[in-house]
């Protein structure tokens, strides 16, 4: 009975299945990113669906890789409500041009490389939660790093360094966007 139940879960119809109900997470979780015409339950079901169902599979590489991206594209959709509901004209095509590669991503300005992630004034708000969207763009997998650790590695480690730990004990909004850096990295 143990061989038989070990094999079932190795076998790669189980392991399509996993990876097929997982993409189906992935598109749910890009269409709430993205677009927001979806509840951000119905992505957090699918995912806990998965991690239920399947969770014999969760080891596997590319399962931890799309719950990944299913995360990073949940930050992305939080991000997007925290910027008024539509995400900025070069983050819709996920930050990047036609070639997809880094050439022609959207480049980022020191005043959004600098963006406080404490600071809660608008603008401060505003620059934070774009640089988090282009964390979500490299965290995304769309584009590959040249060298790692890249400097959105690096800027994330610094944003995460900057908000202290008896502070995100109180506050649930900076307890949020340090969540999201710790997704994107």
């Amino acid at each position: 009975d143990e061989e038989l139940t070990k094999g079932y879960y190795k076998s790669t119809q189980f392991m399509c299945a996993a990876m097929s109900s997982a993409l189906e997470g992935l598109f749910l979780a890009r269409i709430y990113g993205y677009v927001g015409r979806l509840a951000e339950k119905n992505v957090t079901d699918a995912v806990a669906s998965v991690q239920n169902d399947f969770r014999q599979t969760l080891g596997d590489n590319n399962m931890k890789r799309l719950i990944t991206v299913i995360e990073v594209n949940l930050t992305r959709g939080f991000c997007r409500e925290k910027l008024g509901g539509t995400l900025p004209p070069w983050a819709m095509n996920g930050g990047m041009g036609v070639g997809h590669n880094e050439e022609t991503l959207q480049p980022m300005t020191a005043d959004t490389r600098q963006a406080d992630p404490i600071a809660k004034d608008d603008a401060a708000s505003e620059a934070f939660f774009h640089q988090v969207l282009r964390w979500c763009d490299v965290a995304d997998g769309r584009i590959p790093p040249t060298q790692f650790p890249s400097a959105e590695v690096e800027d994330m480690f610094t944003a995460l360094k900057k908000m202290p730990s008896p502070v995100l004990r109180r506050d649930e909004e900076l307890r949020k966007r340090f969540n999201c850096v710790k997704t994107c990295l």
